[in-house]
């Protein structure tokens, strides 16, 4: 069994880049170690009800792969319960309109409340895992800007001993990682490293950057005689590893199949480069 994971994993990148079928093919790679791992989805970013074809979590119950979704309507009106001891007065306060404003108006406040509802999930499991599929590198940021925002707006107060205790479970050690997805393409990567620093200045948590869908990392492929296209692709990977071989150490190889659950498959053998 696999003992040195984290506690919540958060897969984030910019779009196209294989966050969704890494983070499914990673929670299937954590299961078959022997940890108790979900993937998480945050399904909406207000109060309205879910969609039911969110495709994200179609794809985790068509894989079979654990999953957890929330939506931020139960996720605030459970906090406000637990604050007011009444899940009838919860319910009410959530729907009123000046509730639905303060969730508009303050940048992140809905993540901050995802958040604070998947660590009460992990604090109630000592054994459960979250892989967080994170939409894009703009959520990673808002999330954790706005948690550490609130610990500093709110100087006193319920909410602002709610948010110390947060931080101090996603920053406390070997318990957060977050896992930056790039492309093998020169400017992708740099983006990558970017966002990681500017990560790093806004919360000390560990963090990878990884280089997904590879073209170097198929067998056998340095051997071929490839098209012309081909082979600036693979010399443009190579120059990625001189260039960044410190700062960027997992390269993900490009999947050769065609169906989305038979790519996640094929991606699990090499998703002990994300724990």
């Amino acid at each position: 069994m696999l003992s040195d994971h984290k506690r919540l994993y958060i897969i984030t990148g910019k779009g196209g880049v294989g966050k969704t079928a890494l983070s499914l093919a990673f929670t299937k790679y954590l299961r078959s170690q022997g940890v108790k791992a979900n993937y998480l989805n945050f399904t909406t970013a207000n109060l309205e009800k879910p969609k039911s074809d969110i495709q994200e979590i179609i794809q985790a119950k068509k894989m079979g792969v654990p999953l957890t979704a929330l939506n931020l309507y139960d996720c605030a009106s459970g906090y406000v319960a637990k604050k007011l001891k009444s899940q009838t007065v919860a319910k009410f306060v959530v729907k009123t309109p000046f509730f639905k404003a303060l969730i508009s108006m303050i940048p992140g406040f809905n993540y901050t409340i995802y958040l604070g509802q998947a660590l009460e999930l992990l604090k109630e499991d000592s054994e459960q895992v979250f892989v967080l599929d994170s939409p894009s590198s703009g959520h990673a940021i808002t999330m954790l800007e706005a948690t550490k925002n609130f610990g500093e707006i709110f100087q006193a107060g319920s909410l602002f001993e709610d948010t110390q205790k947060m931080l101090s479970h996603i920053y406390s050690e070997g318990f957060t990682q977050i896992n930056v997805l790039s492309l093998p393409i020169l400017m992708a990567a740099n983006e990558a490293l970017e966002l990681q620093e500017k990560l790093k200045t806004i919360a000390p948590i560990e963090s990878k950057v990884i280089c997904n869908n590879s073209f170097a990392g198929l067998e056998g492929v340095k051997d071929m005689e490839l098209p012309n296209f081909l082979s600036k692709k693979l010399e443009t990977e190579m120059l990625i590893k001189k260039e960044f071989g410190q700062e960027i150490e997992s390269f993900i190889p490009h999947s050769l199949q065609n169906i989305d659950e038979d790519i996640v498959n094929d991606l699990v053998p090499y998703m002990d480069q994300l724990v």
